[in-house]
């Protein structure tokens, strides 16, 4: 996208996660910031989500979304890439969007 004058964008990511089996903690999904800005994956700002580890669980799935502003970007065109890490053990991230509105 262009990010315009303001510098400014809402940025928003969402998934459906799924711990697949007893070792899964969670995981997480960001973004990084490429173009006219260049940024590395900020996981304060992503969407988690975790579990306590019980032997018995075998499957958990999570349906999220979380939006963030984000300030500070240079003008011009820019590109914004989901990124996605498993916490611990195995996380499958399924129907995952992201979506950037300029303000």
């Amino acid at each position: 996208m262009t990010v315009g004058p303001s510098g400014r964008v809402l940025v928003t990511v969402s998934a459906l996660l799924n711990m697949g089996g007893s070792d899964a903690l969670g995981g997480q999904m960001a973004f990084s910031i490429s173009g006219a800005t260049t940024r590395t994956p900020s996981y304060t700002q992503a969407l988690r989500y975790g579990i306590i580890a019980v032997s018995t669980i075998r499957n958990i799935d999570y349906a999220g979304s979380r939006t963030v502003l984000v300030t500070g970007l240079r003008p011009g065109v820019t590109t914004f890439t989901a990124k996605y890490a498993a916490l611990i053990g195995s996380c499958s991230f399924e129907d995952r969007t992201i979506a950037v509105v300029q303000l």
